[in-house]
């Protein structure tokens, strides 16, 4: 179970992929002074390369209103198998990696930006190859091609915001790529934003556009990017709680040297014992709060069992030898452990005022496949414990 806090988007519009027109959702008036990002549902599992042979292009449209003006937003993809691709990776004593030879195929990448009257402002093609920098040349080349999905327009970030995911075919070896892309077909970013085998991170787009957070670090309009690493740490989780606040989750102790993953630095005490999960305030990089939590878990990568209830503007995160730790997003500082020894139980369903969250980790924790938590909506504190059928 991957959780992902949902951020409220000020504009949705519909999309097009491979001509078919999405219904467009109703939503909440903005004020017309404020710079929000354009939320695009994802495109349909179907688009994406392994389902796609015998084809090979997909492609997305939709329109945006920028500064006034509206413009219509293209982009596809194209997997060309007349151009195969080979990159070999030499043996590294160091990490015992015996070297390997990653096969594939060229990938295109194309956006266009016009006008209003159809006049092209900007465009740009990108192959494979641009985005090595970002998920390495052995994942790019034996990657399928993914139709990128557009997490909005932030003027104050200065662009349109992509995130453009590899994934090599029958695995679940897989990378994303963070792009921004001026309207003018320049671009101002490309990085990575997440991949397999590591934290569990999101890659988000805040609702005023002034925040993006990626693998690596937070970035902010018109300041210095906040780093997420952390000396004689590894990071196991962050989150974009809200437009001001992150939640950013450290194992310490476990420090991986470059270029080998040994040695490994054990914990002291006195470090399993200090806090580790941290809350930020992204506009001033400043601590809001802070607690201990361990109770993030390894499959394929690190998955932070937590969810976010809207009613009570509170996220939970649960550990099983600790409890539900309770984090009320207007008062971070004010976060607590509930033990479930103090939780009632019952086999009932939720009440009128209750909200079930399905913490599980599946193939993982076995006592959290078979219970979940019942929140009380109106006191986000009272919690209860709904036991399951085995």
């Amino acid at each position: 179970m991957r959780s992902i806090l949902p951020i409220a988007w000020g504009v949705v519009l519909g999309i097009t992929a491979c001509g078919q027109r999405q219904p467009t959702a109703a939503v909440p008036s903005v004020p017309p002074a404020a710079t929000l990002p354009v939320s695009i549902p994802k495109p349909p599992a179907q688009l994406t390369a392994s389902q796609l042979y015998g084809i090979f292009t997909a492609a997305a449209d939709t329109t945006l209103q920028v500064s006034g003006r509206t413009y219509r937003l293209s982009w596809q993809v194209h997997l060309d198998t007349l151009q195969p691709r080979t990159h070999i990776t030499l043996p590294d004593p160091a990490t015992y990696f015996p070297g390997d030879t990653s096969r594939g195929f060229q990938g295109y990448y194309k956006f266009e930006v016009s006008d209003s009257l159809g006049h092209r402002v900007g465009a740009h093609t990108f192959t494979k190859a641009d985005f090595y920098p970002a998920v390495g040349p052995e994942l790019a080349i034996s990657s399928e091609v993914e139709l990128p999905h557009l997490l909005g327009y932030s003027e104050p970030l200065g662009g349109l915001v992509f995130t453009v995911t590899f994934n090599a075919p029958g695995t679940d070896w897989y990378g994303q790529a963070v792009l921004i892309l001026t309207l003018s077909g320049q671009v101002r970013y490309l990085g990575l934003g997440a991949e397999s085998d590591g934290p569990e991170i999101t890659v988000a787009l805040a609702s005023n556009g002034q925040t993006l957070l990626t693998k690596k670090e937070i970035k902010r309009a018109g300041q210095v990017p906040i780093p997420l690493r952390r000396m004689g740490a590894e990071l196991r989780g962050a989150t974009l709680l809200n437009d001001t606040l992150a939640l950013l989750i450290y194992e310490p102790g476990i420090l991986r040297t470059p270029p080998s993953e040994m040695p490994y630095v054990e914990a002291t005490a006195t470090q399993l014992r200090q806090p580790n999960a941290f809350v930020l305030d992204v506009r001033s990089n400043q601590e809001i709060s802070h607690f201990r939590y361990d109770g993030f878990q390894y499959v394929i990568g690190y998955i932070i069992p937590m969810q976010l209830v809207p009613q009570t503007q509170a996220v939970y995160l649960t550990d099983d030898d600790k409890g539900l730790y309770v984090l009320p997003l207007r008062k971070p500082a004010t976060g607590r452990w509930l033990s479930l020894a103090f939780m009632h139980g019952t086999s009932s369903p939720p009440t009128a005022n209750e909200v079930s969250l399905n913490l599980s980790v599946p193939g993982v924790t076995e006592s959290s496949q078979e219970r979940r938590f019942l929140v009380d909506t109106v006191h986000a504190t009272r919690v209860r414990i709904q036991l399951l059928k085995k």
